[in-house]
């Protein structure tokens, strides 16, 4: 671990970066995006995944590759299903929409508002199915009462604190540990080893 780091239980969490929303404009404009809003590229070093997580992806790989700290792993950021078409499709999705299975396949995490108009234009439309096919994770402040809408919806709730922000950090450490251990399980085909 670097002093540009922190650890969590043993999860390190790197120091993150701000870019200002005008030079992630012009990036995105010169990887061919003319809306940057649409996908937002996260690049994680593959050092802040656990090493049992980084060699039981790699097992499920067709082919091995040494892992070291300079490999990242890409998630991108979608802002609608309209969106996800960027990707690619494969075929027809559900409902006509036109998306592909194949973009659909490699979507892993959908951050829920607790509103079931949000899915309609998705491939699964219903909650129930849409968190069996990817991990949903519902954002909310400490002090809400709980949502009853996402009980039966098979959602992680990460509540944040607006009165101790400064525990932001561990809470991103949370999810993304969450959402490691939830691709590891249910798509690891699309970690990088």
């Amino acid at each position: 671990m670097n002093s540009s780091e922190l650890s969590l239980n043993n999860y390190t969490i790197p120091q993150i970066s701000f870019e200002l929303s005008s030079d992630a404009r012009a990036r995105a404009g010169s990887l061919g995006n003319s809306r940057a809003e649409d996908l937002i590229p996260i690049d994680r070093p593959l050092s802040s995944f656990s090493s049992s997580l980084s060699s039981l992806a790699s097992q499920s790989q067709s082919h091995s590759s040494s892992s070291s700290s300079s490999q990242r792993q890409r998630y991108l950021v979608v802002d609608s299903a309209e969106a996800l078409q960027k990707l690619g499709t494969g075929g027809s999705g559900a409902g006509g929409s036109g998306m592909g299975a194949d973009a659909w396949d490699r979507v892993v995490c959908v951050m829920t508002t607790g509103q079931t108009w949000q899915f309609r234009p998705y491939k699964w439309a219903e909650p129930r199915a849409l968190f069996h096919h990817v991990k949903g994770i519902y954002v909310s402040w400490a002090n809400d009462p709980p949502n009853t809408k996402i009980k039966d919806w098979n959602v992680t709730e990460l509540k944040i604190d607006p009165h101790r922000r400064h525990v932001d950090k561990s809470v991103v450490a949370h999810f993304w540990k969450i959402l490691d251990d939830w691709m590891l399980a249910n798509k690891p085909w699309l970690m990088r080893s």
